[in-house]
């Protein structure tokens, strides 16, 4: 299975878990408009024993003038999933997981909008 993962709100809020989904994967690549981040974040963020992640940035070239800032990042991820022939894709923005899912790809929309601050729950 080939995954494809958003980073800012997504992988680095959920870094563990993404991490643990990624071993299973055969491709693992991080679609981002994230233009400073290193492999080697990456690595540190979802698993040490996994190197081989692709990273695709956002160029600026690929906003469309005249045309909605979201429909053009949906766009390019939608290109991006095509390239590397993603099976599912992580993210949290509604607009990207419905534009991928109207397109066929299978995605699982993290919530990006809260953190976790404390423990609240006393694990038995």
């Amino acid at each position: 299975m080939n995954i494809g993962i958003d980073w800012d709100g997504t992988a680095d809020r959920y870094g563990e878990a993404i991490g643990k989904i990624a071993l299973l994967c055969d491709k693992k690549v991080i679609i981002t408009l994230n233009n400073t981040l290193t492999v080697m974040q990456v690595v540190a963020t979802l698993n040490p024993r996994v190197s081989d992640y692709i990273i695709e940035v956002m160029p600026d070239s690929a906003f469309s003038s005249g045309e909605d800032t979201y429909e053009s990042i949906a766009k390019w991820k939608l290109a991006m999933c095509r390239k590397h022939k993603i099976d599912v894709m992580i993210d949290d923005e509604p607009a990207n997981c419905m534009y991928l899912m109207n397109a066929g790809v299978a995605c699982i929309k993290c919530d990006g909008d809260w953190e976790l601050t404390e423990n609240k729950f006393e694990v038995q």
